[in-house]
């Protein structure tokens, strides 16, 4: 195919992917994420509208975010956050020595699912 006097549009491909990464778009893209990190790069990059790829250049390079457990997450906390952190685990410290019985209160378990797969009815 010729397009405008060209053969390809490789080159124009690749041109596009990084001028569509600017800074209106990282921002529509992290509000996007922000008012429900379970979305996935297709509809993020459909709310925003713009292809999957760049979607997925801003997400990882220019938020610095990674999927985990089905959620957008942030890959370094900023300082805020760290701070956060600390005060939430000092407060739980305060708790544990303030109340003996809280850790024998705690229920754990394991989330395993079990399909039963039936070769008669497939």
């Amino acid at each position: 195919m010729i397009f405008k006097g060209r053969e390809s549009l490789k080159n124009d491909l690749l041109g596009h992917q990084h001028t569509a990464v600017t800074n209106d778009n990282i921002e529509k893209v992290r509000d996007v994420i922000r008012k429900d990190r379970r979305l996935g790069v297709r509809a993020v990059a459909e709310e925003v509208n713009l292809d999957r790829e760049s979607v997925r250049r801003i997400l990882r390079e220019e938020l610095n975010m990674r999927k985990v457990c089905a959620k957008m997450v942030p890959t370094v906390l900023s300082d805020e956050q760290k701070e956060c952190r600390k005060e939430l685990c000092l407060e739980l410290l305060q708790h544990i020595e303030n109340e003996t019985d809280l850790l024998n209160l705690i229920i754990t378990c394991d989330e395993t699912w079990i399909f039963m797969y039936d070769l008669e009815t497939k």
